[in-house]
């Protein structure tokens, strides 16, 4: 083999071995551009919404969440889970991009999207909400569970919460409202466990 040729080679390699190393970072970038992006369209479009509209709005998620409290032991039965979807994508969806607000974690410097449904790639995009909790618009006996992927090689999403100590603050952002939430309590909750 030419010298000319192990040249070549080795900095064919030496460019793989970088491209590989600096993937994570580049998409991670990447990504946080694309959510910025669709952060601001949703502020916007939140923006151009009138007081009358808002509280429609914020009315109809608060009146979806009544239904399911009075409910809450059978939450997740078929029965129930495909009563809520009649609804359930259009609420809360002022852009009609299935995206409902966002959530912040600034101890992890983590701002995302939250978006109707835990599909994959809802996942691969943002926060999922879970149906058949609560919309995230607070208030009394409501329960709302996000979902996310963390270990991901491409993004961050929710890779560092496990940073996050009891009395840390994230914030919920939905409609023209920001919700503070503090952390009062740790638990790990498996996919099929719907106890918590």
């Amino acid at each position: 083999m030419s010298r000319r040729i192990k040249i070549f080679l080795c900095i064919l390699f030496l460019l793989f071995a970088l491209g590989v190393t600096l993937y994570p970072l580049i998409s991670n970038i990447v990504g946080e551009k694309y959510r910025s992006m669709v952060e601001g369209r949703y502020d916007k479009a939140v923006e151009q919404l009138d007081t009358m509209e808002l509280i429609t709005e914020k009315e109809r998620a608060v009146a979806y969440n009544k239904t399911l409290q009075a409910g809450t032991e059978n939450a997740f039965s078929r029965e129930a889970l495909g009563e809520a979807e009649e609804s359930y994508g259009r609420l809360l969806n002022v852009r009609g991009d299935g995206i409902m607000g966002y959530i912040q974690i600034p101890k992890i410097g983590v701002e995302l999207p939250i978006y109707h449904g835990t599909a994959e790639e809802t996942l691969d995009k943002g926060v999922g909400h879970l149906l058949g909790t609560s919309l995230p618009v607070g208030g009394v006996g409501t329960h709302s569970v996000l979902t996310g992927h963390s270990g991901l090689a491409g993004t961050r999403m929710f890779s560092d919460l496990d940073q996050l100590k009891v009395g840390d603050v994230f914030y919920v952002r939905v409609l023209d409202e920001t919700h503070a939430y503090m952390i009062l309590d740790i638990n790990t909750v498996l996919p099929e466990d719907t106890s918590k």
